[in-house]
């Protein structure tokens, strides 16, 4: 295989993990905030379902950051996974007028449902590196052998 046809292959996986990632980010924000019904996002809100879209969110961010630096160690990978899902929580802060709201009314819920939010993010990076890195040949004790 080519060069030129290895990063035509790196692109085409890298646009269909994005467009994975935008459709069901789509999906969850259309439903959440166009068509559920306030009992529907009260389901929502005491079971923690959008835990399920914050742990794919975690897969996406090191799917992505491993196709865009295809050589990186997991470490790197992680590391910018996690400035992703940190700037996914910043974003929603400043753009979210219900996670805004929270932010400055109920700011006891706002910070226990963004800790919930990055646990998954973290729980999705970590299967994901898992993963890649097993696959990749490296024994999946070196993804957690620095971390004590």
């Amino acid at each position: 295989m080519t060069h030129d046809s290895c990063l035509m292959t790196q692109k085409r996986k890298m646009i269909f993990v994005l467009i994975i990632f935008l459709a069901l980010i789509l999906g969850e924000l259309s439903f959440a905030k166009f068509i559920a019904t306030q009992d529907q996002k009260n389901i929502i809100a005491i079971y923690n379902i959008d835990k399920i879209f914050h742990v794919i969110g975690g897969v996406f961010f090191v799917l992505l950051g491993r196709l865009v630096f295809p050589r990186a160690s997991w470490k790197t990978i992680f590391m910018l996974a996690i400035i992703g899902v940190v700037a996914w929580e910043i974003y929603e802060v400043l753009f979210d007028a219900d996670v805004n709201w929270f932010f400055y009314h109920r700011r006891t819920i706002w910070r226990n449902d963004t800790i919930g939010d990055l646990i998954g993010d973290v729980v999705g990076m970590l299967c994901a590196l898992f993963v890649l890195f097993r696959k990749g040949g490296s024994p999946p004790e070196e993804l957690f052998s620095s971390i004590q």
